[in-house]
């Protein structure tokens, strides 16, 4: 996939996130978000910010956060310094990101897939977006802190699929994104480092996160690395298979006992029957918070 690909796919995931009307609706990382629609308010809560506060050391939680949504993906998808190449820099002000683009001389009149289109209003650029197609009489935008309507909004609280007329009189002009487009072989899935395992999604490895794969259940810590053995996950004690099914999610029933789970923690949705009970057997039984028993053995010491 080329870089435009990446960013493409990337900025269509969120297409129906709503903000947050505090910080406790928000979810762990970008890579662990909280439900899309849970905790929807109106203060511009994201985890977006969230995790371009980290990214940057910039934190602009509970601000406007169109702007954010761009520089957080851009740089979750291509890393801090590629990102910073292709953007000139990070802000969330409209008006500084677009005098970005200026500086490096990649502003423009005449759009094309994947540059990052800004708005005016009477007073100044207001709001960003960026541009997943052109055809001979729109564009088309996937854009943050907006709403589905046809005019920009500016401060709509959702991320969705957008189009204007190339004429349309609020657009100021693009930013010209020089994406590499050769296709380079970017990483994905399982890859093992420095004799440990990492799991990439677009070039990006998953950290501080559950991921579930083939039926079992991960975790990976900051550095990015597969956990074994036992180790403390928001409060609770969670232990992975360290030999057999290396690294799949099982917790602790007794001294003797170990219950091999699926787990899927952003939906908390099980992905087994409801059927069955929690002792015995091999059959699906829901444990009351979002895990489902699917295979029971015994260790012995």
């Amino acid at each position: 996939m080329t870089e435009f690909e990446l960013m493409k796919k990337q900025f269509e995931k969120w297409v129906g996130y709503l903000e947050k009307k505090s910080i406790k609706y928000v979810g762990e990382s970008m890579d662990n978000p909280e439900p899309f629609t849970a905790g929807a308010g109106r203060n511009n809560y994201t985890i977006f910010a969230k995790d371009f506060a980290k990214q940057t050391g910039i934190n602009v939680q509970a601000q406007p956060w169109c702007d954010t949504f761009i520089d957080s993906n851009f740089i979750h998808v291509l890393g801090k310094d590629r990102a910073k190449i292709l953007l000139g820099g990070f802000s969330a002000y409209t008006p500084t990101s677009a005098g970005y683009f200026k500086n490096m001389g990649k502003w423009t009149s005449t759009p094309r897939p994947g540059d990052i289109v800004f708005f005016k209003n009477s007073k100044r650029i207001y709001h960003t977006a960026f541009v997943y197609a052109v055809d001979n009489s729109r564009i088309y935008t996937i854009e943050g802190n907006t709403s589905g309507g046809a005019d920009v909004v500016e401060n709509g609280g959702s991320v969705n699929k957008k189009s204007y007329p190339l004429s349309f009189g609020k657009i100021a002009g693009y930013g010209r994104v020089e994406y590499d487009m050769s296709g380079q072989n970017y990483l994905d899935g399982w890859i093992k480092e420095d004799g440990k395992w990492r799991y990439y999604i677009s070039n990006h490895y998953v950290t501080n996160t559950y991921a579930n794969y083939k039926g079992l259940t991960y975790y990976f810590d900051e550095n990015g690395y597969m956990v074994t053995g036992q180790k403390m996950i928001n409060g609770k004690r969670r232990v992975f298979s360290s030999s057999e099914l290396e690294g799949a999610l099982i917790v602790t029933n007794n001294d003797t006992e170990f219950k091999i789970l699926d787990y899927d923690p952003l939906n908390c949705q099980n992905s087994g029957g409801n059927s069955g009970g929690n002792s015995g057997g091999n059959s699906g039984g829901n444990s009351g918070d979002g895990i489902v028993i699917i295979k029971r053995r015994h260790v012995y010491d």
